[in-house]
């Protein structure tokens, strides 16, 4: 009966269990025992095996296959535990790291690509690119400084406001930028919302007390 486990044919392994019972029926405790064992054994070095396969999808990084990918790894995932539902726990934990690690490398392309079409001065395609990684990466500062920048070349150097919010996004996710508070206030001003400028470089202040451009502005 073990045999065909080694085979993959769990059903004729079930079978042949059957039959060895008829057969020999005042051993049928132990033998129901040993199968349980050897069946729970074989569930889950096959589950194991399917969840590792369905890993490996998560290797290619090419942006186009995200969506099938994702697909893919969340199809196996599903019949990994149903197999095995013991390994849930540990399948769930394992695949949701390797899955936002795999994200990350998928947003790491689309913010090559952004940057590569601003070097061109597209920044329309550069935009779609960036938004493209905010929806893996939704907490990287450096995709808002790019989107800010990309506003800004948009409008020849003009402020608007979309470009102060992504200024904004940028310093909320990480306040440790000194240009960027520069930046704020200068746009602040540009806009006329004196306030706001005042507050953005006594904000700034807090992170960069010896900064001497923002010190210049407090005056």
């Amino acid at each position: 009966a073990l045999v065909f486990l080694n085979n993959d044919k769990e059903k004729e392994f079930e079978d042949k269990m059957k039959e060895v019972i008829q057969t020999c029926p005042e051993k049928k405790d132990e033998f129901e025992a040993r199968a349980k064992t050897e069946l729970d054994a074989y569930r889950e070095r096959k589950a194991t095996a399917m969840f590792s396969q369905g890993l490996k999808v998560l290797l290619d990084e090419n942006p186009e296959n995200y969506h099938k990918n994702k697909e893919v790894y969340e199809q196996t995932l599903r019949e990994s535990v149903s197999l095995y539902p013991p390994k849930k726990e540990e399948f769930e934990k394992k695949g949701s790291e390797e899955f936002h690690s795999y994200q990350k490398r998928i947003a790491k392309k689309h913010f090559e690509k952004a940057i590569q079409w601003a070097g061109e001065n597209n920044w329309e395609k550069s935009n779609a690119e960036l938004h493209k990684c905010l929806e893996f990466e939704s907490g990287d500062f450096q995709i808002y400084n790019e989107l800010a920048n990309n506003s800004w070349e948009m409008n020849q150097g003009a402020v608007s406001d979309e470009y102060v919010r992504y200024l904004e996004k940028s310093l909320e996710l990480n306040p440790k930028q000194e240009k960027c508070w520069s930046d704020l206030y200068k746009a602040y001003n540009e806009l006329q919302k004196t306030d706001q400028a005042n507050d953005a470089c006594a904000r700034g202040l807090k992170y960069f007390p010896d900064s001497q451009e923002l010190n210049n502005f407090s005056r």
